[in-house]
Formats: structure tokens, sequence, C-alpha cells
């Protein structure tokens, strides 16, 4: 589907590359790094080239008083293996009458599952083994028409709070509600604890859950949430494996929930083989984006473009800078998703 959209240089195209062309490249691409050799700058110029990012976006809502889920699946738009606008419209007479817009066309979502479900863990959880078998296909690269092998690394997921909460095993609202590094909802605010808070991987979200024994006992079994209602000799072993020990069951559940940060599960895609890493299982890569894209910055964009123009002297980037702040302008390009462009003229 996106084979229009690519460059599709041969192998052989690279290795003939000199120094020069490659520095070029990469320079363009913000990928370059001084001290490495012609061979390893040309590996990692085809490497990027030949190498596409997959991302994930889900939802849950209910229709006619029904609950449903939706994935759709979508590709990053990069220049190293798509074509520019410019590019694009050389390629073809045809786009030459039309308004390209190469990265609108990558990123566009494609329907991945629907299906009847309610918001209740137990059948969100459901649809991963299906993910975890198309993650395993990806590790056979696909081939283009020229004979080109094409690498798919899936990369992203985005979505909503509780989507992503879902998604990383973190709590649904409460006091620990950022799966970033479980600071808790009273420090949010506090932009110095903030800062210096350790990030949360979903390796260690995985670690987090599996460190105590009952943790690790009721994950085996597939259980939604391993530490809700434990008994108080649940408590008392799981914090001794946690190398902590109190006496009192309230207080035991309070430490529990501080060492914890909010972490309820292993990661979604790790649900239903709680011990296996995630390289093992081909989303190595994967990442949950901690918070969410579209509300978070919600015409934070219109805002920063309105100011920049105050603060350049050059009349040129000035003048197309106050061009895109125009709101019918900033609006449109953000359903377009082509901030990429602007920023790189």
């Amino acid at each position: 589907m996106h084979e229009k959209f690519m460059k599709n240089k041969p192998n052989e195209y690279y290795t003939e590359m000199s120094r020069e062309e490659v520095t070029k490249q990469l320079k363009k691409l913000t990928e370059y790094s001084k001290g490495n050799g012609l061979t390893k700058i040309r590996k990692k110029l085809q490497r990027i080239s030949k190498t596409r990012h997959p991302q994930i976006w889900h939802d849950h809502s209910t229709l006619a008083n029904t609950g449903h889920i939706i994935f759709t699946d979508n590709c990053l738009y990069y220049p190293a293996i798509y074509m520019t606008d410019e590019e694009k419209k050389g390629s073809s007479w045809r786009w030459q009458l039309m308004v390209a817009n190469v990265q609108a066309e990558v990123e566009k979502h494609h329907v991945y599952i629907v299906a009847r479900c309610r918001s209740c863990d137990a059948e969100q959880l459901a649809y991963v083994e299906t993910y975890l078998c198309c993650l395993q296909h990806l590790q056979r690269n696909i081939k283009t028409t020229n004979g080109d092998e094409i690498k798919d690394i899936k990369r992203f997921f985005q979505g909503d709070s509780p989507s992503w909460e879902f998604e990383s095993g973190q709590q649904k609202g409460g006091h620990y509600y950022w799966s970033g590094c479980g600071a808790h909802a009273d420090r949010v605010y506090d932009l110095a604890y903030s800062f210096h808070s350790t990030t949360v991987s979903l390796d260690d979200h995985q670690k987090i859950v599996l460190k105590g024994p009952i943790g690790k006992r009721h994950s085996l079994p597939h259980k939604p949430r391993p530490f809700t209602a434990l008994q108080e000799p649940e408590l008392e072993l799981e914090l001794a494996g946690r190398g902590i020990y109190d006496g009192k069951m309230k207080e035991m559940q309070k430490l529990l929930e501080e060492d914890l940060h909010g972490v309820s599960w292993v990661p979604a895609l790790l649900f239903s083989s709680p011990q296996s890493s995630l390289e093992s299982l081909n989303p190595g890569s994967y990442e949950v984006l901690p918070c969410e894209p579209m509300h978070d910055i919600a015409h934070h964009i219109g805002n920063l473009l309105t100011q920049l123009p105050v603060h350049i002297e050059d009349e040129i980037c000035k003048k197309k800078l106050l061009e895109a702040a125009r709101p019918n302008n900033w609006k449109e390009r953000s359903k377009q998703s082509c901030w990429f462009s602007l920023f790189t003229d």
C-alpha cells in the first residue's frame, strides 16, 4: 500500500555512495554522528531507509448501549524511507496536478480489530493473543516489487489515559495515574520532583509486579489484578519478598501501594506470558506514551507558533511562522499531521 510513497533504493545504491553523499543524507535526517567509518555510516543509512515503524491506537466506547473496542494501526512517516512532497510530485505527472501530502497518506489509520467488549479488564485483555500473533509475523520482512526487504518494528502505542494505563499495566485513575514515573497525584505539579523522577519502562512494570511471590503467583494464572483483595498473610508474604516489614494490616496495604506506584499488572502484551521478556515476543522497541498527545497539547502548537515569530530576527523565517500561525493554517496542518515539513523548512 505504501510502496508508491517509498524511495525504494536498491542495496547497491548505498554501497556505492561516497562519504560526502552519505554524510549529507544523514545530516539531513539528523542522524549523523562524528567518528564513524564509511562502511558503518553506509550501513546505518541503509538500515534506517529500509525500516518502517508502525504504531497502534485503541479506545473503548459504547455504541447502541453496547461496549465496543477498536484498534487501528498506522506507520510513522520518516523521510529516510518515504518521499517528501516535492519528490513525490516529481515522480508522477498526476501528483503534479494534486496537493501532495505524503505524510498524511502514510500516517492514515487503518482498522485492525473491532470487537464487542465491555470496559472490564478481563474482556479487554482478550485481544492480547491475537496481537502477539501479529507481532510474531512482523519478524518476517516483507518485500517490495523489486525484491527489497522492508523491516517493520512496532514502535509506539498512542491513545487516551484509560487506554495507555491499561496497555502499560497502570491503575486507572487513583493517586498514581502516571505510568511514566509513578509519581503521586499530589506531586505531579512539582516540577523539581517530576524532573528528578526516574522513567519507568515496560520492563520495569514487569519487574515491579513479579518482585514479590504473591504478584508472581497471581499473574501466572492470568489474573487481571494480582494485588486485589489480598489477605493479611498474603500481604505479609508479598511485602517480605519486597524487603518491607510491618505488622498492621492497614499500614501493610499502604506500604504495598507506595511500593507499586500504581502498577496493577504486567504490561498488556505480557499478560498471557508474564515471565517472558518483551524482546522474545518481538515488541522490544515498543513504547507506551505516558500522556495523551491529542488532549495534552491541544492548542499549544498554535500558541507556540504565535510566540515564536517574536523571538526570531530572520525575516523569511518570521514570515513563514506568521503565516503558519494563522488559525486556519495551523488547524488544517494539525489535522493533516504535516508539522514535520513545516519545521524542516
